[in-house]
This record gives C-alpha cells, structure tokens and sequence, in this order.
C-alpha cells in the first residue's frame, strides 16, 4: 500500500486518502482522483532520457510559483505519481512535477515479491549508487528550475518509499541550495552511507519512517 505525505505541515494534507475524515471517494487524493498533467522529457548529466509529469494550477498568474517535484516509489512515475502532482497544483496552487528517476526507455519488471529478481536488481541499481541517483534527482530539480512559471527559489521535494530514500540520498549528496527542502517517508535508510567529509544539501530535510525496536515499541 502506497502512502506518501509531502511536508509538514502544508504539504501533510494532501496525501490523506488512507485516513480519510470523509468516504474513500469524497477525500482529496482518493484512487478516483483526477490526473491532470502534461508529459515533459529531459535529460540528466549523463544524456540519459526521463520523462516527468507537470501540472500547474487552473488559475493563471503572472507570478512566478513554488514547485513541489514527487520522486516515485519502485513502480514508477505511475498514475499515483501523476494524481500527487495534480494535487498539489489543485489543492495547494503550487505547480506539481512528477519526476522519473528509472529513465523512459527503462522497463520495469514485474514486482513479485521477495528480494530478489529483475525488478529487485532495478531498484539496487539506484539504492546501491548513491551518486547515479542524486543525479537523477539533480535532473529534475534542474528542469523545474528551468521553466518559467517556476520560482526557482521555492523548489521542494517529497518522496515515498524509492522516491524517500532518494530523498536521504540527495540530502547526504553534497548539493548546496538545490531545493528549499525536502522530506521523504519510508525510506530504506541501511541502503544510506554517510558521505565521506560530511556535507548535505543545504536544504531542509525530514525523513519520517518506522522501525520496531527490539523489546517491542516504535
């Protein structure tokens, strides 16, 4: 089951649909939620070809906006990825940018479970190289900052499970004043080696997850 929540506390509220104060159906964020984005192709720094997801508020401005760039889980930049970004230009008008950390071109295995297999070695090929991934971050907060209606100041990353390891990874990679802040959920953080010399993004972070403790508690 997926659950991702964005910052806190402004972003928190739009990734509610598993708690929900009303039905399934009525909650923002439910599995009926619209998509509401356009495809963008980039690149990152080694040519590799990826494919996000923009969405931008009904309401025009003149004024330049905060963005909020979604790292996927091990699925891929999927449908849920895509209703995040919409959310967050609906809900919050702010723009939305579904990023791709895999690549277009790449093809995802199917998951069956376990620890092992095509789709498991997919997600080690990020997890296990923190330098590859960081870049594929750095790619996408490159191309928000590229586009005119985005406050290239005002760039926030939020990831769930893949996409909040990623987080860690970006956060421990060195990169300074890239992104205003960033939070991840669910992180694998035993996958995170401390960088050599220290350092970090020069961004706010959070990182929230659970682990029972032995003894029991959380």
């Amino acid at each position: 089951m997926k659950f991702l929540a964005v910052t806190a506390p402004v972003l928190f509220s739009i990734v509610h649909h598993w708690i929900p104060a009303v039905s399934a159906l009525e909650a923002p964020g439910g599995p009926l939620y619209p998509v509401d984005v356009v495809a963008q192709n980039y690149t990152d720094d080694e040519g590799v070809l990826l494919q996000g997801f923009l969405s931008l508020p009904s309401t025009a401005t003149q004024v330049a906006l905060p963005v909020v760039v979604v790292l996927h889980d091990s699925s891929g930049p999927d449908t849920y990825e895509q209703q995040r970004a919409t959310m967050v230009a609906r809900e919050l008008g702010y723009i939305g940018f579904a990023a791709d950390v895999y690549g277009l071109l790449t093809d995802i295995p199917e998951d069956t479970g376990g620890w092992a297999g095509p789709y498991t070695e997919l997600i080690a090929q990020l997890t296990s190289n923190a330098t590859l991934f960081a870049l594929r971050i750095r790619a996408a907060v490159d191309h928000v900052k590229s586009l005119p209606e985005v406050d290239a100041e005002r760039v926030a990353l939020i990831g769930y499970c893949l996409g909040g390891t990623g987080i860690v990874h970006y956060l421990n990679s060195g990169e300074k004043g890239a992104s205003a802040g960033a939070v991840g959920f669910h992180p694998s953080i035993p996958m995170v080696r401390p960088r050599p010399g220290g350092g970090g993004a020069g961004a706010a972070g959070q990182v929230f997850g659970g682990a029972r403790r032995r003894g029991g508690g959380r």
